[in-house]
C-alpha cells in the first residue's frame, strides 16, 4: 500500500529480484508512473473500503505485505484485516507510521482502539472482533521506533 511515485516499488524490486511485487495505490493511474512488466505491477485500492483491497488481491498470496499508505486508524486496521488472509504462513506484515496513534483529535484519530494499542496489547483483542483474528494468528509482533523522527513501525509475523 502506498505507491505514490513508485520509489519504494523500485527499491523492493531491486532488493528481491526474483519476487513479484504488487503496489496498491489509492489513486488509479498515478501520474508519471507506470508498472514495469516482469518487475512489478500497480493496482488500485482504497484503504477505507476494504472490499477494494480484497478485490485487488483476489487469488494472490504474499510472503511480505508492507502498508506504507494511509495513516488513519481506519486505514491501517482495514488494510490489516483485509489483507491478512492473503499473507502466507510465516509471512510478515509491516505497518508503517503507527506513531499517528499518538495524535488524539487529529484526522488520523478515526477509530478506537488505536492500531498501536491493538498491536502493543494495550487493548483487548476481543473488543475488536476482526483484529482479534489477526492477533490470534500472529506468531510475533514487534514494534520499532525510529531514533531520527520518532516514527513507529510494527512487524507482525504469521504463524507457520
Amino acid at each position: 500500500m502506498g505507491v505514490d511515485r513508485g520509489a519504494s516499488l523500485e527499491a523492493w524490486a531491486a532488493k528481491f529480484p526474483c519476487a513479484e511485487v504488487l503496489g496498491l495505490n489509492v489513486r488509479a493511474g498515478t501520474p508519471g508512473f507506470a508498472a514495469q512488466p516482469g518487475r512489478y505491477r500497480v493496482g488500485w485500492a482504497d484503504q477505507i473500503s476494504p472490499g477494494t483491497l480484497v478485490a485487488a488481491t483476489e487469488g494472490l498470496a504474499f510472503d511480505l505485505i508492507v502498508d506504507d499508505g494511509g495513516h488513519s486508524m481506519r486505514q491501517q486496521q482495514g488494510t490489516l484485516q483485509a489483507l491478512w488472509r492473503r499473507l502466507r504462513p510465516c509471512g510478515l506484515f509491516v505497518v508503517e507510521d503507527l506513531h499517528t496513534s499518538h495524535f488524539p483529535g487529529s484526522w488520523w484519530d478515526d477509530a478506537r482502539p488505536t492500531t498501536l494499542d491493538l498491536l502493543s496489547g494495550a487493548a483487548q483483542a476481543s473488543a475488536h472482533v476482526d483484529m482479534g483474528k489477526v492477533l490470534a494468528e500472529a506468531a510475533s509482533i514487534r514494534l520499532y521506533t525510529s531514533d531520527t523522527d520518532g516514527g513507529i513501525t510494527g512487524i507482525i509475523r504469521k504463524h507457520c
